[in-house]
């Protein structure tokens, strides 16, 4: 700072870099403490009785605490607001008592053993504001409380808020992470990240969800989460982290993401899809037995996935892309103004494929079915890819297609609809396979 002070100097007067007296260089050397001493921080600690919190004598260097000040409330002090506050940190091992409808912005830490009340009554709205962790392991009584976690840093909540307070986290980066159990009365993830990690958070009633994430970091939703079903909503996404997660059935997912590295446990039961299905680690997605409906009136990215349920779409607009192998029993299209593309991936469907309603892209893929083709709507465009029939015994109707791959053991019968079938590329039919041509194929 010194050198910027000089180089400043030279700046204002060209002539002062030749002639730099001895009392110059202290001029810079005076402005330079007197700039850091404007800058510093100093912690300002209640007496031991306390007062308001903007009346100097409350503190023990007789000095209101500056927005980048530190405070202490010492054990035996009530310290009282009558307006919002800022500080750089407080620690609470007295009584903070805030006004009705008072915001302390934290731009730091909260910690302390104390008590955090309002000053008519204990559910009287009181609110802290924090960019940093939250420590305080104190009393907190009633509906009053509410603690919003802010910024774009990582952020720890340990020690409690209050069991009918209002945990919110409205982060612009980073996650809040929980570091022990915690009971609230309400939570509200307005924006960012929120943690579990592997403790319970407890409230008494549904949260409400605005955007952002919930990460569940143990092997179940209930080992994270203890409140009714939530409502997500649109492009919200639920991530599962831990090896072989139990995906929850008790609401209807928005983006879901799987990050573990193992593979996913049988699904509490069947699955929908709104948004994207993503798997960001090194796992395998299985749904085991549970159907999975990809729905919803978004445009959709589809990670690979096994299932031996039933594999739906019933979207109600836009497109949904399978990004990875996707396998199940039985497929079924039935979406009034949805698409579902296959992508650039082998498919296999030991069932039925059912064309009800909407669209199917075939794309560059395979899909390979094992029992009939059925329905009677939809629309499947087969543009390049290839289609297989290789089970036993199958029926099929005309859907038009580009590669008709006939398939499976020896004297197996692939019988061809009434109608006549549009092939645009290849016919293959394997040794041993009966084609059952029909009358007017």
């Amino acid at each position: 700072m010194i050198q910027n002070l000089l180089l400043s100097v030279e700046f204002l007067y060209p002539t002062a870099k030749k002639t730099f007296s001895p009392s110059l260089r202290l001029f810079c050397l005076v402005m330079f403490f007197i700039l850091n001493v404007s800058f510093a921080q100093t912690t300002r600690i209640s007496t031991a009785s306390g007062g308001n919190w903007n009346t100097p004598g409350t503190w023990t260097t007789g000095v209101v605490p500056a927005a980048n000040d530190p405070v202490i409330i010492v054990s035996t002090a009530t310290v009282n607001t009558t307006a919002n506050r800022t500080c750089a940190g407080i620690s609470i091992l007295g009584t903070l008592n805030l006004a009705t409808g008072n915001i302390l912005t934290v731009n730091g830490d909260v910690s302390g053993t104390g008590t955090w009340k309002g000053n008519t009554n204990n559910d009287s709205a009181r609110t802290i504001s924090l960019n940093g962790n939250w420590s305080f392991t104190g009393t907190s009584a009633g509906t009053g409380p509410v603690a919003i976690f802010t910024g774009a840093n990582v952020q720890t909540l340990a020690g409690t808020i209050g069991a009918a307070g209002t945990l919110n986290v409205n982060k612009t980066g980073g996650a809040l992470s929980l570091a022990n159990a915690l009971t609230v009365g309400v939570f509200q993830n307005t924006a960012g990240t929120f943690d579990a990690n592997t403790f319970l958070l407890t409230t008494s009633s549904a949260p409400t969800l605005t955007a952002g994430t919930l990460r569940v970091g143990a092997s179940t939703w209930g080992g994270n989460y203890s409140f009714a079903s939530p409502t997500i909503p649109t492009n919200f996404t639920v991530e599962y982290y831990s090896a072989t997660p139990t995906i929850s059935a008790g609401f209807t997912y928005q983006n879901l993401t799987f990050s573990g590295s193992g593979t996913t446990a049988a699904s509490s039961g069947n699955l929908v899809i709104q948004g994207n299905l993503a798997n960001t680690g090194t796992g395998v997605l299985n749904f085991s037995n549970r159907d999975v409906t990809i729905s919803g009136g978004n445009t959709q990215s589809i990670a690979g996935f096994t299932t031996t349920g039933t594999v739906t779409m019933s979207k109600s607009g836009n497109t949904a892309t399978f990004m990875g192998t996707v396998n199940g029993t039985g497929l079924t299209i039935n979406g009034s103004g949805g698409r579902l593309a296959l992508g650039n991936f082998t498919h296999t469907f030991t069932g039925a494929w059912a064309m009800m309603n909407g669209t199917l892209d075939g794309d560059t893929s395979t899909l390979r079915i094992g029992g009939d083709i059925t329905g009677s709507g939809g629309s499947f465009l087969a543009d390049n890819g290839t289609v297989e029939l290789y089970g036993a015994n199958q029926a099929f109707r005309n859907l038009g297609f580009y590669n008709l791959l006939l398939s499976g053991t020896a004297g197996a019968v692939k019988t061809f609809p009434a109608t006549a079938v549009a092939i645009s590329n290849n016919l293959i039919i394997n040794t041993g396979i009966i084609a059952n041509l029909n009358t007017n194929a």
